[in-house]
């Protein structure tokens, strides 16, 4: 079972969950390592290759530098937990100039928030949750595609007009109880 942090880490290094981890990381190097050789399901390693490594690929994303666009190189992402916890609008607010309409969506997902959420959250950390889901009205990218493709390409100082935002969403998925899974 992962705790927080390794959540956080899997997060920051890795977009859309593409590669999954099959151990506890203790470093970002760690995870670097293993997020750097990506390559095509045409390219998958053999089912024994597979079990010598480490890292379990998924069939979406299995990689050779180069196919994704992902740096091979990513540095830590440092300075967004000293960011302060701030409602979700003005958590947005550095935002609204680099997401198309941004303010239209941290309103729609405002509005579809309960009165009571659940798991003792405000309605500012379960909308940040609803906002990252949200499918943008078409050719505009989505919020998490920009995080995530920011996060995977682009260096750590364009990465700042997020922090805000990071800040509440990791601290309310810190805070969202787990669910062990069941069968139906």
């Amino acid at each position: 079972m992962m705790n927080s942090q390794d959540t956080a880490l899997n997060e920051v290094l890795i977009i859309d969950n593409s590669v999954e981890s099959q151990h506890t990381y203790k470093s970002y190097s760690s995870e670097i390592k293993k997020a750097k050789n990506l390559c095509t399901t045409e390219e998958a390693p053999s089912v024994n290759e597979a079990d010598q490594d480490p890292a379990t690929l998924n069939n979406r994303l299995l990689a050779i530098g180069g196919v994704t666009g992902i740096k091979d190189e990513l540095e830590p992402v440092i300075g967004y937990a000293a960011e302060p916890l701030l409602p979700l609008a003005k958590a947005c607010s550095p935002l609204e100039s680099i997401i198309f309409d941004l303010l239209h969506y941290v309103k729609m997902a405002l509005d579809e928030i309960p009165d009571e959420p659940p798991d003792d959250l405000t309605i500012d950390e379960t909308a940040a949750i609803r906002l990252y889901t949200i499918e943008w009205e078409k050719p505009h990218r989505r919020l998490y595609s920009m995080l995530n493709y920011t996060l995977n390409t682009a260096s750590r100082e364009e990465l700042r007009p997020y922090f805000r935002y990071m800040k509440l969403r990791i601290t309310t998925l810190v805070k969202i109880s787990f669910v062990p899974l069941t069968t139906v």
